[in-house]
């Protein structure tokens, strides 16, 4: 087999070593970089609210995009200790008095904007079922912590990602980063 240049000029070659391995010098890169920077779909999210009691659900997302919606990083900032609940899935409409939030997109020449749903609100009720995706156990700081969400999330079309303070009462501020994508 002949592997040439992918352009169509035929003039590179793959060498190939005496072992059956190909010598070549590449650049990697990751998805989420692809993304934003060849495709222009990477987003942040910013929350700042208070969440008003125990339990109480406080950044709602729901997919609109035909793509997966997939989260990989969420920054958090606290003023007290508190522990921060992921669930995907959950159902119902998103009530009280929800704000819209519209995330930025993270590559300024891009002019995309994110599909979907976005809202904060210190109790956004009318939400049930789903499974919990994750729990960040956050100790209070002076500084935000970046936490990686090691598996990524994925959200499909038409599903939805909820954040849920369970202490509540503690001031937050709260960055979700996000792409689309689907393979």
């Amino acid at each position: 087999m002949i592997i040439e240049s992918g352009v169509g000029d035929g003039r590179y070659g793959l060498e190939v070593t005496r072992e059956n391995m190909a010598k070549t010098l590449a650049v990697t890169q990751t998805l989420a970089h692809h993304v934003n920077a060849d495709e222009g779909e990477a987003y942040a999210m910013h929350v700042s609210v208070t969440p008003t009691s125990t339990t109480d659900c406080f950044a709602y997302i729901k997919n609109t995009d035909a793509n997966d919606l997939v989260v990989e990083d969420v920054r958090l900032w606290l003023a007290a200790s508190e522990y921060i609940e992921i669930r995907l899935g959950e159902v119902g409409t998103a009530g009280g008095a929800p704000t819209t939030v519209v995330p930025t997109n993270l590559n300024a020449g891009s002019g995309k904007v994110a599909s979907g749903t976005f809202y904060q609100d210190p109790d956004i009720t009318g939400l049930s079922g789903g499974a919990v995706a994750d729990r960040i156990y956050h100790a209070s700081s002076a500084e935000s912590t970046l936490y990686n969400l090691t598996q990524y999330i994925v959200v499909p079309t038409n599903q939805t990602l909820s954040f849920y303070a369970q202490t509540g009462t503690t001031p937050l501020y709260m960055v979700v980063f996000f792409y689309y994508h689907t393979e």
